[in-house]
């Protein structure tokens, strides 16, 4: 009788949605002829149905129909469809619980409340991180962020007075979409930028910095440093924020009143918008104490991005990992270390030496990027940004990002082309 060994990959973001396309695409096909009695199988576990393009989302929640929404939300099982079926499932649930002794995943569905036990032989947590709102990140099911985009659309279109708490791209980018759209077009509304830094786009120069701030002030944005928000709340209900649709105004559903933003200085802002752009948490909630650090993130090998604590066949992969400072450039460069450690672990052969490191088990090692890299639209037409510590003129910023949030290089991720090849 052939033993099945599931490799569960939990998440289906960037890291856990690349990670699925290299196994299927470059070590499937070799656990099955290096041990043709065993039975591997590839279980994809993610909350939502679809991948989100979240790059795209300071321009969607401004107006959904900027960016193609099926190309913003792209159905998970579409994405592995070109695959054998016998060769993964896809699983719609949130991973609650890892008993690393007995080596089983505990998932949970939302939608029916089934809850779920899964043996792993090989395991890979990539279940990333949650923004402060679903407008600029997936928290449950996508719908739960395309209705929050549609609401926020028709609040903004009503706004006078719009707080942003955070001074990072996502931030920035928000600011500069809304006041292109309204302030540049004749509408004037007040934006404020609120941020405990003293500049904004802390990964970048001072000088770059600097310039984002100017671009913003084009388009009736304002930033106010030094300054944190401690507690947002509806006028009209006094419930804190993040409120339960996540849009950052009012009680779920509503469409009046306006919401106070009290600061650490002792003062409060009203506003008819509040977006809160203020950093994520890893969702690591689910995982014992022993696998995370003081911060929440996964206690990840820096070098091989197994999980050590964890015991064999365990990685990391993605935001939800303390390897690096994260992204998608480190998730990209990540993968291929990952597979082939992983390959390694699982004592198999290369089917062909020239398209990998070799049959040797020796570890490819991960280097993070610790350059200035950055590229943050502010509108359209401008932006700043610097790629390996090189400066990048405004121009090159709009036509890499500012043109339509490269919304066409989603395929990289959705049908793997950015692992067509084993090297990556």
């Amino acid at each position: 009788m052939s033993e099945t060994r599931n490799i569960v990959v939990l998440g289906a973001s960037w890291g856990g949605l690349s990670f699925a396309h290299y196994y299927l695409k470059h070590i499937h096909s070799l656990a099955k002829a290096a041990t043709p009695s065993v039975t591997y199988k590839l279980v994809l576990v993610d909350p939502s149905t679809h991948f989100f393009w979240r790059v795209g989302a300071p321009r969607t929640l401004v107006d959904v129909k900027a960016l193609p929404q099926d190309q913003m939300f792209t159905p998970i099982a579409k994405c592995l469809k070109p695959y054998p079926a016998d060769a993964y499932t896809i699983i719609q649930a949130e991973a609650t619980g890892l008993d690393p002794l007995a080596r089983t995943v505990t998932v949970s569905s939302k939608a029916g409340g089934q809850t779920e036990t899964i043996p792993y032989y090989s395991l890979i947590i990539a279940t990333g991180t949650k923004s402060p709102t679903p407008l600029t990140g997936l928290d449950g099911d996508y719908t739960h962020t395309l209705h929050a985009m549609e609401e926020m659309n028709k609040r903004l279109a009503k706004a006078t007075d719009i707080i942003i708490a955070g001074g990072g791209p996502v931030a920035v980018e928000t600011a500069g979409e809304i006041g292109e759209r309204f302030n540049a077009s004749g509408k004037k509304i007040n934006i404020t930028i609120i941020t405990a830094n003293d500049k904004i786009l802390p990964v970048l120069r001072p000088a770059l910095s600097a310039k984002a701030e100017k671009l913003l002030n084009k388009f009736g944005v304002t930033v106010l440093y030094k300054t944190r928000v401690t507690k947002a709340e509806s006028a009209s209900s006094g419930i804190k924020q993040a409120n339960e649709n996540g849009t950052g105004f009012g009680p779920p559903g509503s469409m009046d009143g306006r919401t106070t933003v009290h600061l650490d200085n002792g003062k409060t802002m009203t506003a008819d918008v509040y977006i809160p752009a203020t950093g994520v948490t890893p969702n690591t909630s689910f995982l014992p104490e022993t696998l995370v650090d003081s911060t929440g993130y996964v206690k990840t090998n820096k070098s091989t991005l197994r999980v050590d604590d964890a015991g064999p066949r365990v990685y990391c992969i993605g935001d939800v990992g303390n390897y690096s400072r994260g992204g998608i450039l480190d998730c990209y460069a990540a993968i291929p270390c990952l597979a082939i450690n992983m390959t390694n672990d699982l004592a198999l052969g290369f089917a062909n030496a020239s398209e990998h490191t070799g049959p040797s088990k020796k570890d490819k090692i991960f280097t993070p990027d610790t350059s200035e890299t950055q590229v943050v639209p502010v509108g359209r037409k401008g932006g700043v940004g610097a790629f390996n510590g090189w400066k990048l003129p405004g121009f090159a910023i709009s036509m890499a990002k500012g043109k339509d949030y490269m919304i066409a290089r989603r395929l990289e991720v959705t049908e793997g082309l950015k692992f067509k090849n084993a090297s990556g």
